[in-house]
């Protein structure tokens, strides 16, 4: 005999009005036997179950209706069907990492965050630490200003003797502390990441900007010092700590850090201009110049000309009788070919000879603008 769908449905109903759940099973058993994809029938089979207190059958038929609906793109369908799954099995990893992923889909982000949550927690009461650590993260991507997250990440990351993704959870940290102005924590982050990996550079130049921000930059310097002592030729370092130096208004280390750099990366010569400023903010006039001489040429050959040619006004605005940067001034025009400008120049490089009594100077420069 064939089967009925609809006088099988009837039965199923008349036994629930009689209260006979144990019947009504067996007849939507067989509607889901007969067919399969009969999700609705499947599901109300999950419900019956429910009732009689058969928690396995009736997680079985949800999860089927749950997966169906999820591998057709119900998303709203499959949160529904997994959150009933909770009430089952609330702390099952699979059906919370489900449910996270769907949440997430929708944009959830703050339900999708508590389902990560519990799969974690899930996996690291079962001893599955390495797990549990991949969920964290995804946690900590999907809440990036979530600093607590990403310490606790960096934490178990240290524990479990992964000192790379700890030392990169640290400076992500460290820098989202930044981000809001809470220097001393993102400090403190910052030097746990390098007591894990002490050649990392984003973690170091977030040292350096915590400092600096905390008017501590050379303490900053000493670090780096260090760095540079066990990787000499890591030249983003000596960078920083040229910069380290600058802001820390040293500029005699400054300059000496910058011309260790420029040694080995004649391409870094623009550092040299932030020693400059420093100089002049320091009324240092002379060392300005001398170190305006040493750049010249690299800056007009890396187009360098407009910050060249400012540095050198401002150190004639404050002492117009500089001889050294009313040449270099003369200098760098000549070079530029920049004869509209260069003029001018030559005509305030005769004044200044004439003031200072250099009449030789004076009598050469008048014949170039004879």
């Amino acid at each position: 005999m064939g089967f009925d769908k609809v006088k099988t449905i009837r039965a199923a109903e008349k036994y629930l009005a009689q209260g006979k759940i144990p019947a009504a099973i067996q007849e939507y058993q067989r509607i889901v036997e007969f067919e399969a994809d009969d999700f609705s029938a499947l599901n109300t089979l999950g419900d019956l179950y429910a009732r009689v207190e058969k928690k396995q059958e009736a997680v079985a038929c949800y999860r089927r209706v749950a997966e169906h609906y999820r591998e057709q793109g119900f998303t709203l369908k499959a949160i529904a069907m997994f959150k009933k799954l909770t009430r089952f099995s609330p702390e099952d990893h699979q059906i919370a990492l489900a449910l996270a992923a769907l949440y997430e889909q929708q944009g959830l982000m703050v339900e999708a965050r508590a389902q990560y949550l519990v799969a974690a927690d899930a996996y690291a009461r079962a001893g599955n630490t390495r797990q549990a650590l991949e969920v964290l993260r995804r946690i900590a991507d999907l809440d990036p200003s979530n600093t607590n997250i990403r310490l606790r990440l960096a934490e178990s990351y240290a524990r479990e003797n992964l000192p790379d993704l700890a030392a990169e959870a640290y400076t992500h940290a460290g820098e989202r502390l930044a981000s809001r102005n809470e220097v001393e924590q993102s400090l403190d982050a910052f030097v746990k990441a390098l007591a894990l990996r002490p050649a990392s550079h984003a973690a170091l130049a977030g040292l350096l900007s915590a400092h600096t921000a905390l008017g501590t930059s050379d303490e900053a310097a000493e670090v780096l010092e260090q760095a540079i002592k066990e990787r000499p030729g890591d030249l983003e370092v000596r960078a920083m700590l040229a910069r380290a130096y600058v802001e820390a208004e040293d500029a005699a280390h400054a300059e000496r850090a910058t011309q260790e750099l420029v040694g080995r990366d004649p391409s870094s010569f623009a550092l040299y201009f932030d020693v400059i400023r420093l100089h002049l903010r320091q009324g240092d006039g002379d060392g300005a110049v001398r170190l305006l001489g040493w750049v010249i040429e690299p800056a007009i050959a890396g187009r360098q000309e407009t910050a060249l040619t400012e540095l050198l006004q401002e150190v004639l605005a404050r002492n117009p009788e500089q001889m050294d940067a009313h040449r270099l001034l003369v200098r760098a025009y000549a070079a530029l070919h920049d004869n509209a400008r260069m003029r001018p120049a030559l005509e305030r490089l005769a004044e200044a000879a004439e003031a200072t009594g250099d009449a030789e100077e004076e009598q050469r420069t008048l014949s170039r603008l004879v």
